[in-house]
């Protein structure tokens, strides 16, 4: 089992529920983001108001030195595009998969 520190694996989480949530609203099926649409995102859903936006924001570019997640580029209006490495949802599907089985 890979080993991720708990704020790793809780950003990883947290962009994976803004990914879905921003294909069952918008239809957008795409591993990409940048940091604006989750900031405004992350600031409207208060389940996740125990995470400062800073962890999130550092942990991201931590995620991005470990190629958990990769910069893209950027958009015309000179935002980073970041998306979300197969690597990273399957050690996140690896994680749920334990965590269930488990019984917890």
């Amino acid at each position: 089992m890979s080993y991720l520190s708990e704020r790793r694996l809780q950003t990883l989480m947290l962009i994976r529920e803004y990914l879905k949530w921003r294909k069952e609203v918008f239809g957008k099926d795409s591993l990409c983001f940048t940091y604006k649409g989750l900031e405004k995102w992350f600031r409207r859903n208060r389940h996740w108001r125990w995470i400062p936006w800073s962890t999130v924001w550092r942990y991201i570019r931590i995620l991005c030195d470990e190629h958990l997640i990769e910069r893209r580029g950027t958009t015309k209006s000179k935002e980073t595009i970041f998306c979300i490495s197969e690597m990273a949802l399957k050690i996140l599907e690896e994680y749920e998969s334990r965590f269930h089985r488990s019984g917890k």
